[in-house]
Formats: structure tokens, C-alpha cells, sequence
């Protein structure tokens, strides 16, 4: 038996929300905006790493990721705003929302879920993102990767996936759809890549939505889930 990340599908409703124009950074063009929901209340050093390296990640392929600051949230829906007041509350592009196992569950996915998007299903990008950090704990104890880097990985693959779309998935580099543990237990997760395709369709699409008119709301979406699942041989 071994243990396998995959990718796995459902139908989602598409949340209300206004999607706001690609903004210029500094480092990159194109690039993408992006907020973090805490909602696990994970140590603030160890979010800045992850941030940090998925930062790096999408330097190299000419991507400029713009982080609209981290909003610690209780499960409840209590929010604390951050440090710097309302600029970080501004809409971004995407929103990655660390969650609970729990919350996770109450989402209707199963217990090997890491993370998942919310994507359309007639293409188009995404919007929301989850991540399940207790479980990317839990699989970063077997291997020489911390926690901090498994979780920028998934963050990583959650944006590619949001800004490619329904389909994306591949079976290399950083928007790999599949890992056994023991690939994933020995990987360098800053030594994975994008591919050459992927690199073309991430900055043409943020380049067309940088000058797009802002998308509707409604309609339904497909959620498409990193997982980590037993399987038998």
C-alpha cells in the first residue's frame, strides 16, 4: 500500500465576489493579487516563509505575485483586520483560505483532501483556494521537506491552478496531479518547475485579465482537490 496525492473533482457554487484587475509589481509583469483567510492560525513566521517561497517560484517564470496581507480569521466568522488597517483589505484577484480538518470535512471532502480550487468548469480562472494545513503537517513529518515548504508547494499549485483553470492538472513539476509518498518525501519543492506550456497560458491569461472588464457572479464551478489517498497495488 502506499499513499498517493491526486487530484479529484466535485461541483461547487461560485462564491459572489468581484474580481479586480491584475496589478503591476515591481519584480514581474504580468502578476496576480492575492489574499490569505487564516483560519488554522498558523505562526506568522511560518506563513511569511511559505508566502516567500511561492513568491520566488513564480519570479522565475516572469510572474509577479502580490500578496494583499494575511487575515486571520476565527471558524465562527469573527475577523481580526491585519496590522496596516484597511489597504490589506482590499479584493484580491485570488484568496487562499487555510482551514481546518474540520471545516474541511464540513465542505464534504474527505479525510485525504489537502487542498482544493474552485475553478469554472467553462474556463476561465478561479477565485477561491483552500488549503488544509494540519494535513500538510502531517505529511511533511515523513521527509526531509518542512512543513513550511509542502505548504508553499500546495499554495503554489492552488494559484497555478486558479489562474490556468478547469484541466490543468499535469503530471510534472509544481502542477503535478500526482505524487506517491515517497516522491513526495524525497522532493525539493523549490527545485520543481512549471512547464513551458504552463509558463505561456499563466502569463497570457493574467495578461488578459489585467485589462478584462471584472467577471460575473453566479453560475457554478468545479472544484478540483490535491489529495493525499491510499491505494493499493
Amino acid at each position: 500500500m502506499r499513499t498517493v496525492l491526486v487530484v479529484l473533482m466535485s461541483a461547487l457554487p461560485l462564491e459572489n465576489a468581484t474580481l479586480s484587475a491584475a496589478s503591476q509589481c515591481l519584480d514581474n509583469h504580468p502578476a496576480v493579487t492575492v489574499q490569505i483567510r487564516d483560519y488554522a492560525h498558523l505562526k506568522s513566521d511560518h506563513l511569511s516563509k511559505a508566502r516567500e517561497m511561492v513568491t520566488r517560484m513564480y519570479k522565475r517564470v516572469g510572474v509577479g505575485i502580490e500578496w494583499l496581507g494575511a487575515i486571520p480569521e476565527d471558524v465562527g466568522g469573527k475577523r481580526t483586520a491585519p496590522a496596516g488597517g484597511a489597504a490589506h483589505l482590499s479584493i484580491a484577484q485570488l484568496t487562499i483560505n487555510i482551514v481546518t480538518p474540520s471545516m474541511a470535512r464540513r465542505g464534504g471532502f474527505a479525510d485525504d483532501v489537502l487542498g482544493f480550487v474552485a475553478v469554472p468548469p467553462e474556463g476561465g480562472m478561479g477565485r477561491i483556494g483552500y488549503v488544509v494545513y494540519e494535513r500538510i503537517r502531517d505529511v511533511a513529518a515523513g521527509g526531509p521537506a518542512n512543513t513550511t515548504d509542502i505548504l508553499g508547494l500546495i499554495i503554489a499549485h492552488d494559484i497555478g491552478r486558479l489562474i490556468l483553470g478547469a484541466g490543468s492538472g499535469t503530471h510534472d513539476g509544481v502542477m503535478n496531479r500526482q505524487w506517491d509518498r515517497h516522491d513526495l518525501e524525497r522532493v525539493n519543492p523549490l527545485a520543481l518547475e512549471f512547464t513551458p506550456p504552463e509558463i505561456e497560458r499563466l502569463r497570457a491569461t493574467l495578461e488578459r485579465n489585467s485589462t478584462s472588464s471584472p467577471v460575473g457572479t453566479g453560475g457554478s464551478v468545479r472544484s478540483e482537490c490535491l489529495s493525499s489517498r491510499d491505494n493499493v497495488e
